[in-house]
């Protein structure tokens, strides 16, 4: 009866005397800190962010970045702005076709990725050219309207701020241009699963 309570008392003399009474490991997780909220992610926000890429898409048809009604009387600084408006634009396409790539890997796309998805992303292209030609268009516009008003200071300055204009307008075209080069190897990239681009 006596033995217990002398091999209790035996175990605990081994013991340290500052000895934890919790694991090492629990320890460690308890006194690692949280640095930044930003890698929580809500169930509201892990719905929006998963696709179904089998599902079509919402818009298969892209919606215009400019008009040329709300350009016809825009400033040279609203001009910038929608040059600005359709490269930004122009990299949401880009986006989706690196995330519809991803997603493809080495097989053919129909396996894993609805058809409505490819064509999203040439809707997108194919409506990035047409509001750059918005753009471009007016810009030229406005370069014969100063011509043709005569060459005093102001419309010196003006000449060069649409020569300004012109050479970051001929920077987001070659960008366009480029992308839209992508489309049929990116379709024959889906429709095989090799990517030769």
């Amino acid at each position: 009866m006596t033995v217990l309570p002398i091999l209790a008392a035996t175990a605990l003399a081994w013991l340290p005397q500052n000895a934890p009474t919790q694991p090492a490991a629990q320890q460690e997780i308890e006194a690692e800190e949280l640095e930044s909220t930003d890698e929580i992610i809500t169930e509201e926000e892990m719905a929006t962010e998963v696709t179904n890429w089998m599902a079509p898409p919402e818009f298969v048809e892209a919606q215009p970045t400019v008009t040329e009604a709300e350009l016809r009387y825009a400033s040279e600084i609203d001009l910038s702005r929608a040059l600005s408006a359709v490269s930004a634009a122009l990299k949401d396409c880009q986006d989706l076709r690196r995330q519809i790539e991803e997603r493809i890997g080495d097989r053919p796309g129909s396996y894993n990725v609805h058809p409505g998805w490819p064509r999203s992303y040439a809707k997108c292209v194919t409506q990035r050219r047409a509001d750059l030609g918005v753009v471009g268009k007016i810009i030229e516009q406005r370069r014969r309207e100063i011509v043709a008003s005569g060459q005093d200071e102001g419309a010196t300055r003006l000449t060069r701020f649409i020569d300004r204009l012109g050479a970051r307008y001929s920077q987001v075209k070659l960008d366009v241009h480029a992308e839209q080069q992508l489309i049929n190897p990116f379709t024959r990239y889906y429709n095989t699963g090799e990517k030769a681009y």
